[in-house]
């Protein structure tokens, strides 16, 4: 079975761990790369240059505060560099679906939920759909 490439891009060291101890528990085997900010993920992308975006990326989740960096939409630059459609999920500390319209260009905005399990289980959702069912 062929591992996963995912990008996390969280500033939440606690959600990003249990981001990526979700993403490698059973199931899927996945390769997560942590990003701590908008620049890191930059830097990422520039580090592992065009063949990340030809077919190795399979899901991107930014925390909703990192998607600027500067003045670069960080989802913008990504789908502009993407060789194939990588799909982007925003995670939001916040239920109100107005703030959706701060990142367009997202596939899907989930708000992170207080509970440690039902934030696990939701890892564990995204993780099913995106990467059996969409990728």
């Amino acid at each position: 079975m062929n591992h996963k490439n995912v990008l996390v891009v969280e500033n939440s060291i606690l959600d990003a761990i249990l981001i990526k101890e979700a993403f490698n528990h059973k199931g899927i085997p996945c390769n997560v790369h942590l990003a701590q900010s908008g620049k890191e993920a930059m830097d990422f992308f520039k580090e592992q240059g065009l063949t990340l975006f030809s077919n190795s990326l399979d899901l991107v989740l930014i925390n909703e505060e990192l998607t600027q960096v500067g003045e670069v939409d960080l989802i913008a630059s990504i789908k502009e560099k993407a060789a194939t459609m990588v799909p982007i999920i925003v995670l939001t500390d916040t239920k109100d679906q107005s703030q959706q319209s701060q990142a367009p260009g997202a596939n899907s905005y989930l708000a992170k939920p207080l509970e440690v399990t039902d934030f696990v289980n939701m890892i564990n959702k995204v993780k099913n759909y995106w990467l059996e069912v969409v990728c």
